[in-house]
């Protein structure tokens, strides 16, 4: 009887001890499908420059009001990117790229205006387009 009980303490053990070093296999915690351990994360350097800045135009006529159908916006890559200004003349893009671009506003009766700009990464950019009638 002592010999039988003397081998179950031995193989209880045994299996107690595999299970807790492993056996170089899969572990249950894996099996379930638990994540890992994240990655640490990599060393930075310095921030990199924002692609794109926020610029908002604002469009002046010689009269006071805006015309209806007022638009503003910038032409980059060769594709004029517009939008409708707002009662006060003024549109926001919150995405315009970095770098050499033309801003212009256009509206029926008038000459389009075209200024070349510089934007500059995480530096808003603000600029004034005054439409005048034609000759």
């Amino acid at each position: 009887m002592r010999l039988v009980l003397l081998l179950a303490l031995t193989g209880a053990l045994a299996y107690g001890v595999w299970t807790l070093l492993g056996d170089g296999g899969d572990h249950p915690a894996q099996q379930l499908g638990e994540p890992e351990a994240p990655a640490p994360a990599p060393a930075t350097g310095p921030r990199p420059v924002p692609r794109t800045v926020t610029l908002v135009l604002t469009v002046r006529t010689e009269a006071s009001t805006i015309p209806q159908g007022t638009v503003a916006g910038y032409r980059w890559g060769g594709d004029d990117r517009v939008r409708p200004v707002d009662g006060r003349g003024r549109v926001t893009f919150t995405d315009a790229p970095t770098g050499k671009l033309s801003v212009i506003a256009r509206a029926p009766g008038y000459e389009e205006t075209v200024q070349e700009r510089y934007l500059t990464g995480g530096v808003p950019t603000d600029a004034i387009l005054v439409l005048k009638r034609p000759k």
